[in-house]
């Protein structure tokens, strides 16, 4: 498993200099600058691993590489980008440490994950949203209730030093086996991906 995160600070006509000609056809539909700009971020990170390689997308909206027998993760938040790969299946999601998710935590949060001890640190909320979001992916499956189909089980941080902060988190889709995710705190955003 190998995770590659991109900080957007470039202009959008120097990460298209980066890219295929494919990867910048699929932002024409975007009229976001910012959202062009993250795709485009995540497309560069791909092309400096997998310099070649039409990106796919299967019928869950998984990305793939064609002719690539490695499994891509993707996600961005203004600013950053994030793209795991490995020669299994993945998924990664980032999201800005600032973002405030009260008005959603009703909607993917169950009660007994609010009753986690560590569910009243100030990261547990983004981090689970972060990690719910990774299991969403990773289960290939369309339509799962945040709330009630994943779980999480397990939160903590293993280290909180500036410059090494990385921690643990585990959950489970639709009552299936537990998986243990890494979490990563880096440039002001949250990233979990699987392991």
């Amino acid at each position: 498993m190998t995770l590659a995160l991109w900080k957007i600070t470039e202009s959008e006509e120097a990460l298209r200099s980066y890219v295929l000609e494919s990867d910048m056809r699929s932002v024409e539909g975007f009229t976001s600058e910012t959202r062009r700009k993250e795709r485009l971020a995540w497309r560069a990170l791909l092309r400096r691993f997998i310099p070649e390689g039409e990106v796919l997308y299967d019928e869950h909206g998984a990305p793939r590489v064609k002719g690539s027998d490695l499994y891509i993760g993707v996600s961005h938040t203004p600013g950053m980008a994030a793209l795991v790969f490995s020669s299994r299946p993945c998924a990664v999601d980032i999201e800005r440490e600032s973002r405030d998710p009260e008005k959603l935590v009703t909607r993917y949060l169950a009660e007994e994950e609010l009753r986690l001890p560590e569910s009243g640190t100030p990261l547990f909320r983004i981090a689970a949203w972060c990690a719910k979001e990774t299991l969403y992916k990773i289960s290939g499956r369309k339509a799962l209730d945040l709330r009630e189909k994943i779980r999480i089980t397990a939160y903590r941080w293993t280290s909180m030093s500036p410059e090494n902060q990385i921690g643990v988190v585990a959950g489970c889709v639709d009552g299936e086996a537990q998986r243990e995710m890494r979490m990563l705190l880096q440039e002001g955003c949250v990233i979990v991906h699987t392991l």
